[in-house]
């Protein structure tokens, strides 16, 4: 039951990054059009806010019952890492695509 629920019975339910970075736009010739590759990096500050302690209530007379928890508050810094590939479709739009960590450590 364990690695069923696992990452359930603890989610996620707010995460907030504010990030500081800078990077180099690389652009790449294709045999269409051009592309670019964006390299940025710095640093960052995470806020989470997570549902702990759940516990079932029974007092809304639903008969599967509901689920009441607390929320948990924790904060972090770190360092990104965001490579993206774009490509720009008129002068002012275009796609792209980019990595996001979603695996943050606790402490």
């Amino acid at each position: 039951m364990g690695i069923l629920s696992r990452g359930l019975t603890n989610p996620k339910d707010e995460i907030t990054s504010y990030q500081f970075l800078v990077g180099k736009m690389i652009l790449l010739e294709g045999e269409e059009g051009r592309f670019r590759l964006n390299l940025l990096t710095g640093p960052s500050i995470n806020k989470f806010r997570s549902a702990v302690n759940f516990q079932r209530s029974t007092e809304n007379g639903v008969i599967l019952g509901t689920y009441t928890f607390e929320m948990e508050k924790d904060s972090g810094i770190g360092w990104m890492l965001k490579p993206s590939f774009e490509i720009p479709l008129g002068k002012v739009i275009g796609f792209g695509v980019s990595l996001m960590p979603t695996s943050i450590p606790r402490t």
